[in-house]
């Protein structure tokens, strides 16, 4: 079921280009919030919902698959596509002409996106509790909090606390005060 929040893409938007450690894969960071679900994955045109910016992505020659996430996108490209040749078409079909700009991701150990608080939500929790996108945070008042606000990605409450994952495109700096009020208020 498709649940792009993001019908059209506003001007001005910034990407920031992340290339994990496999080669085939590119994953493009925003602050927009692109989808209520956890993913939604496309391999294929026939499958795309009627959104444009999603389908002049997947027009490029060398994509084989598109994932859809809270504050990403993760493209696959086929083995023998290059980045090179694909990057330059992926800019401009997301605006590039419109003043949305691409930035080259910091430099910053994945663990420095994950934080564990202790709170008493973890007392006597005797499950692990993993929710990654607005529509899974449905069964836990505490999860729907947290993904009320932008930039959080993942949220795992277990008996060790709740650890909180951070979309790239967003600070601890930023989301703490909205975090620290959610658990202040349980």
């Amino acid at each position: 079921m498709m649940e792009l929040f993001q019908q059209s893409l506003p001007p001005r938007t910034t990407w920031i280009v992340e290339q994990p450690v496999n080669p085939n894969l590119l994953c493009l960071h925003t602050r927009l919030e692109l989808t209520h679900a956890m993913s939604e994955k496309y391999k294929g045109p026939d499958q795309l919902p009627d959104v444009s910016w999603l389908r002049s992505i997947f027009a490029l020659e060398g994509l084989s698959k598109v994932d859809v996430l809270r504050h990403h996108l993760r493209l696959r490209k086929e083995r023998e596509a290059s980045w090179d040749k694909i990057l330059p078409a992926l800019q401009q079909a997301l605006g590039e002409e419109s003043g949305t700009t691409f930035l080259e991701a910091p430099e910053e150990p994945n663990e420095d996106r994950k934080r564990l608080y202790k709170t008493p939500l973890s007392d006597g929790a005797n499950e692990r509790i993993v929710v990654e996108g607005v529509n899974e945070a449905e069964p836990y008042p505490w999860a729907q909090e947290m993904f009320a606000f932008p930039g959080l990605i993942l949220t795992v409450l277990d008996s060790e606390g709740l650890s909180l994952k951070r979309g790239l495109a967003f600070s601890w700096e930023e989301l703490e005060p909205a975090i620290y009020a959610v658990l202040l208020a349980e």
